[in-house]
């Protein structure tokens, strides 16, 4: 299935923890969202607009964006903000070092990346 649509069968209203899996090397990158579906469509934008220059959009180029697998491994539907961050933040750490992607698509070991609701 191709990225877009992925992306697209996200609910709206979730947040979580995403795992984005390179279909080809089965290297991974672990992501958080209060808003998951816009962020997954982000990255898709920022890949497309050049953006960023990040080990992940590198890859979605050398080996085609469709060749990218999106699972949800955590979500709610919560609003509560302050406290679904730290969770968020604590589980992306956790994920993180669980699928080892520190080191192949993920630049940092989680909890200090993209801010999605500011």
């Amino acid at each position: 299935m191709e990225y877009l649509e992925q992306a697209k069968e996200v609910a709206a209203n979730l947040a979580g923890i995403y795992l984005i899996t390179n279909t080809v090397n089965n290297k991974h990158y672990i992501g958080q969202s209060i808003y998951l579906r816009k962020r997954l469509l982000k990255h898709k934008s920022n890949w497309e607009k050049s953006k960023y220059d990040t080990p992940l959009y590198r890859a979605f180029t050398k080996y085609g964006i469709d060749n990218f697998k999106i699972e949800i491994l955590w979500f709610t539907t919560s609003t509560e903000y302050n406290t679904l961050k730290k969770t968020l933040d604590t589980l992306e750490k956790e994920y993180i070092q669980k699928y080892k992607s520190y080191g192949e698509y993920n630049q940092t070991k989680g909890g200090d990346g993209y801010r999605d609701w500011e």
